[in-house]
């Protein structure tokens, strides 16, 4: 059987080995694709990169052109404005000499009016002027009438002379005072006429002044529609421009925007291939871990090895204590398992062969991370079919069934001796605890234990003579004799032969079953770190010592006291202490006289 599962392991060994050597061809061509998938996706980036700082240089120097634009529009207001205000200014002042030359014109018509008055007066002055001249020469005329008078009568007239001459003087002071008269009119109307002079030129002047700034607004209003004109045009080619430039800046946001869009997109796809990186890295380490814990697998074949030997020690110092004449089967027995033992080296040396040329096509293939996910997935779909499931399955649930109604032969000595060195006290305890081991109902336990002192006896005599249905597959020996006409030891001890010995053939489980049975070891290490390795050895200890023919397969019926229990300070009996649901397999022990039933089962 153990050569079947050699072969088979090896088999299945190699076909894993082939099937990870395709695996890893193919994850390694996949991986170079990925690189290239990678590098190309690398090189797009860096364009999009470069595309995108082009457009944004573009973008900047167009907003730079724009604000230049928007200062200059601004100026341009600006010296508009300052146009205006000077517009304004010089209306101002060309509204103020408006006035101050209608002002100048009103006092030049009233000098005017003046100056004609004056003409006026100056024309009767002149004409008061030439009368008194013309009298004057009349009384010139008269006067030498007179003096012609005065000569031809000098003589007898003396005072009408000098009443004459006293006449002449008076009209001679006359003409003097119309002569100053005359000459202060002259003066004053040459003064009138010097005042008219200079007033017509302040009205010329003040004239030419206005036409001079009539012509200068002319200018500058011509020079305002010119410059209104050309802010205007500039404005609307800026408004253009800007337009232009806005629409321009919309495109560059657009593609800006698909740029990173797509720049977002190579970064997730970056990401997931990360992400995938980072679980095929995983992988790789749990596969590491894997070929790890098969190395120590088989370094725990070989101490398996070298605990069965120890085992058959043991077992055979006991057979040889226990029954003498069966030695030679014994030997025959050891030297089989001898056999056995070096075939199992043999197979556990070509397992550590084809392990460690597993673990160098391993070690040669970690280098790309992203093999082991699909290598996974090749494992998945290279599984063993259904129908070896359903076979191991149908093997292990026979190899339960087989194993279910034995007892171990240590086990049952050390509660017999247990049994009977514990206190009377606790006796009843005890035996509940045995009925319970041995699945059998409270009531019926309660009915014998209430009983006379013969209930003991009578359910033990029942137990060993098959009264009790609990183990079913128990076969009935044809010296058997019912009720107490044998004495209880070599009741027990009958028992006891019959059900070490079984005709059920041990069970024959698959490569995949082991695995599963593997995998669910290697659940309880994660799950328990410290006793990790204990736990492994034990448990692939337990599936060799089940083979063995020298010790009676463990009842599944039987469960025994768990190690988290035994440091946790119980009661003083272990046999008192409640029963756990993790039943590893043990080894019976030589058990002396001397020794009492906590330290046997201590040692158990």
């Amino acid at each position: 059987m153990l050569q079947e599962n050699n072969h088979r392991l090896s088999d299945a060994i190699a076909a894993a080995t082939a099937r990870e050597n395709k695996g890893h061809e193919e994850m390694d061509s996949e991986i170079k694709q990925l690189k290239e998938e990678q590098d190309v996706l690398k090189t797009l980036l860096k364009e999009k990169d470069l595309f995108i700082q082009v457009q944004s240089d573009q973008f900047l120097s167009s907003n730079e052109k724009l604000t230049d634009k928007v200062n200059e529009n601004e100026l341009l207001r600006q010296a508009t404005t300052n146009l205006k205000d000077r517009i304004l200014i010089l209306e101002m002042v060309i509204s103020h000499l408006k006035g101050e030359i209608e002002k100048m014109m009103e006092t030049s018509q009233e000098k005017e009016m003046e100056y004609q008055a004056l003409q006026q007066a100056n024309l009767k002055f002149s004409v008061v002027l030439l009368e008194q001249e013309y009298e004057c020469q009349s009384m010139k005329e008269q006067a030498l009438a007179f003096e012609q008078l005065l000569l031809e009568k000098e003589d007898g007239k003396a005072g009408d002379l000098s009443q004459l001459l006293k006449a002449l003087e008076s009209m001679q002071e006359k003409t003097i005072l119309f002569q100053q008269e005359r000459d202060q009119i002259t003066l004053s109307r040459k003064h009138q006429q010097m005042a008219k002079r200079t007033l017509e030129q302040e009205v010329q002047h003040l004239r030419d002044k206005e036409l001079h700034l009539k012509q200068e607004v002319q200018s500058l209003r011509s020079h305002l529609l010119e410059s209104e004109d050309s802010y205007s045009w500039e404005i609307g080619a800026a408004e253009k421009r800007e337009r232009n430039l806005r629409e321009k800046v919309t495109l560059l946001e657009e593609k800006l925007l698909s740029s990173s869009n797509a720049s977002h997109q190579a970064s997730v796809q970056v990401e997931s291939l990360q992400k995938q990186v980072r679980f095929l890295s995983q992988e790789r380490d749990e596969n590491a871990l894997q070929l790890s814990l098969y190395q120590e697998q088989g370094k725990q074949y070989s101490m398996s090895l070298t605990n069965l030997q120890k085992v058959l020690e043991r077992s055979q110092q006991e057979e040889k204590s226990m029954y003498s004449a069966e030695l030679q089967k014994e030997r025959q027995h050891t030297t089989e398992w001898k056999e056995k033992a070096e075939n199992l080296d043999r197979e556990a040396l070509l397992l550590q062969e084809r392990l460690e040329k597993a673990n160098r096509v391993l070690d040669s293939a970690t280098r790309p991370t992203q093999q082991l996910h699909q290598k996974e997935k090749q494992i998945e779909q290279s599984e063993l079919p259904g129908e070896i499931l359903d076979d191991a399955q149908k093997e292990w649930m026979n190899s339960e069934n087989g194993t279910e109604g034995k007892v171990d032969k240590a086990l049952m000595r050390n509660l017999f001796i247990g049994h009977f060195q514990t206190p009377k006290n606790q006796c009843p305890k005890v035996l509940r605890l045995m009925g319970s081991i041995l699945v059998i109902q409270k009531e019926a336990m309660e009915q014998l234990l209430s009983g006379d002192d013969g209930g003991v006896t009578k359910w033990m005599t029942g137990w060993l003579a098959g009264g009790s249905q609990c183990v079913p597959n128990t076969p009935v020996t044809p010296n058997e004799q019912p009720g107490l006409k044998s004495s209880f030891s070599e009741l027990f001890v009958q028992f006891l032969e019959t059900e070490s010995h079984s005709s059920i053939p041990s069970p024959k489980l698959s490569a995949r079953a082991m695995k599963c049975l593997d995998s669910r070891g290697r659940r309880k290490e994660r799950a328990n770190v410290p006793r990790s390795v204990t736990d492994a050895a034990e448990f692939r200890a337990g599936k060799r010592e089940a083979v063995n023919q020298f010790l009676a397969p463990r009842s599944a019926a039987v469960p025994l006291i768990s190690l988290d229990e035994l440091g946790t300070g119980g009661p003083g009996n272990l046999l008192l202490n409640p029963i756990s649901d993790f039943m590893p397999t043990f080894t019976p022990l030589p058990v002396s006289p001397d020794n009492s039933a906590r330290v046997v089962l201590k040692d158990l």
